[in-house]
């Protein structure tokens, strides 16, 4: 990496969150260990485990600030548990990493470095990879469509030649590893836990953007993603069922009308019926429950109208 030449390092506080996942969040650890940048602390946000991962992680990692939710908050509760955290800490950026990554030793200093560069800049994320074929593109930026409520993957399972080796303004930053500014907390807030899990990363991304902030994939930053490990932990009700709710009340959120009566066409064919037929294929009953329990729910939410954010926000 280019020497930055700051007068002093911007402080990064990286929160990683562990539900039950001792050993991927000591490999991860470990990982950090071969950190070149050296101003940043790490805060574990124990989410309820009953695995033994509170006493585990506290005997081998006592550098490393545990904090123990005591009941599992979600992706959404358990991260802003550690932002507050952070925040106190005078972090200047904080880092949501996944406990299933495995980095680079240099990615913290390439994601700081372009983002110190260019101050209209907001949250960042670094080249993902796939953990088993180390080679194999997971994310290499990412879109959000709030016309068809989608978000891709730049160079999705794509092996690396370089193709996406340009450090490019995206407006989806995955929260596998979701560098953003203080700056950008203190306008926007935190997470919304009304997501709990899935869709709260392009939550943000879309809410940053709105207030200004452009978003950037750095691809001289590196890391290595185990995918869908919590997913399939999770199961495939549960995951229709929160996929199907969040897919609705980020469109709900963000989308104009003309956007949002696009995406339930859209939503209809492509995720509705195309899961239902797949799941009456399978015998996948559960999944068939969790999306209509999903659109229920969304239909149900209390207070979403006040969460909903406009285009003149920001």
């Amino acid at each position: 990496m280019t020497e930055p030449g700051f007068d002093m390092l911007p402080r990064v506080v990286i929160i990683i969150l562990n539900w039950n996942g001792k050993d991927d969040t000591s490999e991860c650890l470990e990982s950090l260990n071969a950190l070149t940048y050296s101003n940043y602390e790490i805060i574990v946000v124990d989410n309820g485990s009953t695995d033994g991962s509170q006493r585990y992680i506290k005997e081998k990692y006592p550098q490393v600030l545990l904090m123990e939710t005591g009941q599992n908050l979600g992706f959404t509760g358990g991260n802003n548990r550690g932002i507050t955290a952070a925040l106190q800490k005078n972090a200047d950026y904080v880092l949501l990493l996944n406990n299933d990554t495995v980095v680079d030793g240099q990615f913290l200093d390439e994601l700081v470095f372009a983002g110190e560069s260019r101050k209209d800049v907001g949250i960042l994320n670094p080249k993902i990879y796939y953990y088993d074929e180390p080679r194999l593109l997971w994310y290499a930026g990412g879109n959000i469509s709030l016309l068809q409520g989608l978000s891709r993957h730049f160079g999705f399972q794509e092996i690396d030649h370089g193709q996406y080796d340009t450090t490019r303004e995206v407006n989806f930053i995955t929260g596998c590893a979701f560098l953003i500014k203080r700056e950008v907390i203190e306008k926007i807030g935190p997470l919304d836990d009304n997501f709990f899990c899935y869709s709260e990363d392009a939550d943000w991304s879309l809410r940053a953007i709105k207030a200004g902030y452009k978003g950037l994939y750095v691809p001289s930053s590196r890391i290595w993603h185990k995918i869908g490990i919590s997913a399939n932990v999770k199961g495939t009700e549960f995951s229709m069922h929160m996929g199907t709710r969040n897919a609705l009340y980020l469109e709900y959120k963000h989308a104009s009308r003309m956007q949002f009566a696009s995406f339930l066409l859209v939503f209809s064919v492509n995720w509705l019926l195309r899961n239902a037929v797949k799941s009456l294929l399978n015998h996948d009953y559960p999944a068939m429950r969790g999306m209509y329990t999903g659109v229920t729910a969304f239909w149900s939410m209390p207070n979403k109208q006040r969460y909903r954010v406009t285009r003149s926000e920001g």
